[in-house]
């Protein structure tokens, strides 16, 4: 059977989605895995990225979203029996997915949201108030559909708390649920890392945004600084 990923994401930055979307997309396309990026039109790409992106073995069509008939522009083509997966990484961006699910109805399509690793994840936070308070049922109804539908990724148990409390519903916490940790880094070896704790003069480096409370690594970071200074 025929596989394919198609992710769509505005803007291929420097961040920790980026980096899994580009990891996983580089070890798909070497496995030879059809891929297909619906490229949001105005969409900016990192230059370390342009490589992977705009690499000729992978799809790109630039869609404009803004236009009430985007849908009528997505021409892609598929075969019967090949397996598409889909991934979102905004809410209404799953939303044109599943409206691209239905124009290809006799293809299999499984469509994911993956919750973005940031703020401003509450849908019912972009509206104003009263009005959020009245659409809030209305998100959380969504919302358990897409979870009975398991079509809901969250990036960490913290974002599945966070949601199942926002909306009100319950999940049973299994592999399906996380996404898998890519990890391209050499095994440990013990014997240098001894040999390079030998040593008076030690530094930590480390490099994030200071966004609060998804970034409480920091709190940690300070934590053990303080434990390892004393020492």
């Amino acid at each position: 059977m025929k596989s394919t990923f198609i992710f769509i994401k505005k803007d291929i930055c420097v961040g920790g989605i980026e980096t899994f979307i580009i990891r996983t997309v580089r070890w798909l396309l070497k496995h030879n895995y059809r891929v297909i990026y619906i490229q949001p039109k105005g969409s900016l790409v990192a230059k370390g990225f342009k490589n992977t992106i705009y690499n000729s073995e992978l799809e790109v069509y630039t869609i404009d979203f803004d236009s009430p008939f985007w849908i009528h522009s997505l021409k892609l083509e598929f075969d019967r029996n090949e397996y598409i997966v889909a991934y979102a990484f905004d809410f209404w961006y799953f939303v044109f997915l599943e409206r691209m699910k239905r124009k290809y109805s006799g293809c299999n399509i499984n469509v994911f949201y993956w919750i973005p690793h940031f703020k401003d994840v509450f849908i019912e936070d972009f509206f104003p108030k009263p009005l959020n308070r009245l659409i809030h049922p209305w998100i959380s109804n969504i919302f358990r559909k897409m979870e009975n539908n398991h079509s809901i990724i969250y990036v960490n148990k913290t974002h599945l708390e966070a949601f199942t409390e926002q909306y009100s519903y319950k999940v049973e916490i299994d592999h399906f649920k996380m996404p898998p940790t890519l990890k391209y880094s050499d095994p440990l070896n013990e014997e240098n890392l001894i040999e390079r704790s030998k040593r008076e003069c030690f530094n930590i480096i480390t490099i994030g945004r200071f966004v609060f409370p998804h970034k409480a690594y920091i709190i940690g970071l300070i934590d053990s600084f303080a434990s390892l200074s004393s020492k």
